[in-house]
């Protein structure tokens, strides 16, 4: 059984899609775009790129600040809260006919639900991205944000391990919350 990140964006998407995108956003977003297919078609070398590359992120980064702000709190609402007063479940669970439990077979802990959404959707990781944009400089800023896309790209790789091989089948986020995934009875 393999957990995917989808919903959270689908989630968010659906939520934040009316927030207007500025100028500036929308420009960025086009120059990284043609800059990628000059870096592809051999129009511009790999270091130009990468320099390129991270202005445009950066803006896109600043720009899209409140949007971020608000995916994350919805993130955490609906994987966090909502599944806590759903008995352990989303939709998509009670699609699938699966539920969040305590490990221990106790009542569910809204706390521990949070926590476990903060670790499985990334959103520990982006608050904290979302934090340093606003107290570093630029350089500083796009040097810890890649350092944080590695730590959550590991947390990924290892919970997928985790789920894959642990007979239990519980991910990293499970074992810091105390939960696993059962069958909805």
């Amino acid at each position: 059984k393999i957990k995917l990140p989808f919903p959270n964006v689908f989630i968010s998407v659906l939520f934040t899609f009316w927030i207007p995108i500025s100028k500036s956003y929308d420009a960025a977003f086009q120059s990284l775009k043609d800059t990628t297919e000059q870096y592809i078609n051999n129009e511009i070398s790999e270091s130009t790129y990468i320099a390129l590359s991270n202005e445009y992120n950066y803006v896109i980064k600043k720009e899209s600040f409140i949007i971020d702000l608000v995916q994350l709190i919805i993130i955490v609402g609906y994987f966090g809260t909502y599944s806590y007063y759903k008995d352990g479940k989303t939709l998509g669970k009670k699609v699938m006919k699966i539920k969040i439990s305590s490990n221990n077979n106790n009542s569910l802990n809204h706390v521990l639900l949070i926590l476990r959404s903060l670790f499985v959707h990334g959103v520990l990781i982006n608050s904290l991205s979302m934090i340093l944009l606003l107290i570093l400089h630029k350089n500083d800023y796009l040097l810890m944000d890649n350092i944080f896309n590695v730590i959550q790209s590991i947390f990924v790789i290892f919970s997928l391990f985790l789920i894959i091989f642990r007979k239990d089948g519980r991910g990293l986020h499970d074992l810091i919350a105390k939960t696993k995934v059962v069958i909805d009875k």
